[in-house]
């Protein structure tokens, strides 16, 4: 299974539950959306602009074109915000049949921005590195179904060997289904658990200090 099959490296996202599904993950963007080897200038990506919105009795949604992203638990009473950076890989990290890299070094990995249009209710986003430069591109569509928040991505460009998405939630602790779980506030690394055996659940949650909080799935 190919990693950007999975969308594995999560991290902490959506109200109640987040529900990510890759379909046609190894096709190439459509016609409609082609990468352009242009650079964006920092203006474009520094002031972002509404993407959309969407909401219901539980959720609002608003998403802006830099991927960031507001979200009201509306049942709770809380805010949540999505940055507008994502960590991603330089390159693959699988050898086809098992994960066997753990470590991760600063040179293979690089903070991505993005910048999105939508069409017919369906972003397409362009993910830029550290020069701001196109690397490829893809598609993510947001629907709301009650209390949960699903992101649906898709046409993932082959130029992107792994993709990392959304961008995470900010918080003030994350939850991970360890033993009783555990709560982590301050981290001097991203790599928590060393084997996957060390969870218990499916699941990673996130905390805020008003006792609100999030359920990634």
């Amino acid at each position: 299974m190919k990693r950007k099959e999975f969308i594995g490296n999560l991290t902490a996202l959506g109200i109640g539950s987040l529900l990510i599904e890759n379909q046609d993950a190894n096709a190439s963007s459509n016609a409609d959306f082609k990468l352009s080897n242009e650079y964006f200038s920092a203006e474009s990506i520094i002031i972002p602009s509404i993407l959309d919105k969407i909401e219901n009795e539980y959720i609002s949604f608003s998403w802006m074109n830099d991927a960031s992203a507001e979200i009201i638990d509306k049942k709770n009473q809380s805010t949540w915000r999505m940055g507008s950076v994502a960590i991603q890989e330089q390159d693959e990290i699988e050898n086809n049949h098992v994960w066997v890299r753990q470590d991760r070094s600063i040179c293979e990995q690089y903070p991505a921005r993005f910048r999105g249009v939508m069409n017919n209710g369906v972003a397409s986003f362009t993910m830029l590195n550290t020069e701001l430069q196109a690397v490829g591109t893809f598609k993510c569509k947001v629907t709301l179904e009650k209390e949960f928040l699903n992101f649906i991505i898709s046409d993932i460009d082959e130029n992107i060997p792994n993709l990392s998405f959304p961008p995470p939630i900010e918080n003030d602790f994350l939850v991970l289904p360890q033993g009783v779980g555990k709560l982590i506030k301050e981290s001097n690394d991203r790599k928590f658990l060393t084997w996957v055996a060390h969870l218990n659940m499916r699941f990673v949650g996130g905390l805020n200090k008003n006792n609100s909080g999030y359920c990634l799935i």
